[in-house]
């Protein structure tokens, strides 16, 4: 069953120009793991596109856990952007790798599968999201 689903799309420009910006780039680069950063800057694609990708998978997966936990009376701490990993199966298609808080709400709802789409044209990336769990573990 799904639990959640989120979407999100990034501007390149916008996230080129934060990521350039002296007052924002540290900031914006700590949320991307050493993993995520050299794997965005393997390919013909340029380093900021596939960095732009994974930003919006992170921002997708927060939806898709918001959505989720709209369903729950108690409120729950946000996860940090960090805390979702954007890594490659061999096949090269990507999966989401959650840790921490972001783990923690995945193991709270029950989700047992999380599914991610990137995609990216001349202007804009955007990744979807969707929790895959089984409804009846969702707890209080």
């Amino acid at each position: 069953m799904i639990l959640g689903m989120g979407t999100d799309l990034v501007s390149f420009d916008v996230f080129r120009e934060a990521v350039t910006s002296e007052s924002h780039s540290g900031i914006l680069l700590s949320v991307f793991t050493d993993g995520e950063r050299s794997d965005a800057q393997a390919g013909p694609v340029p380093e900021w596109e596939r960095l732009a990708a994974r930003f919006a998978a992170k921002e997708a997966c927060v939806k898709a856990l918001r959505s989720a936990l709209a369903m729950r009376a108690s409120p729950v701490a946000e996860p940090q952007l960090a805390e979702i990993e954007v890594v490659r199966f061999a096949s090269g298609a990507p999966v989401l790798e959650l840790h921490g808080q972001a783990k923690a709400i995945a193991d709270l709802l029950g989700v047992t599968q999380t599914w991610v789409s990137l995609s990216h044209d001349k202007e804009y990336a955007m990744a979807t999201v969707i929790l895959e769990g089984d409804s009846g573990k969702v707890q209080s």
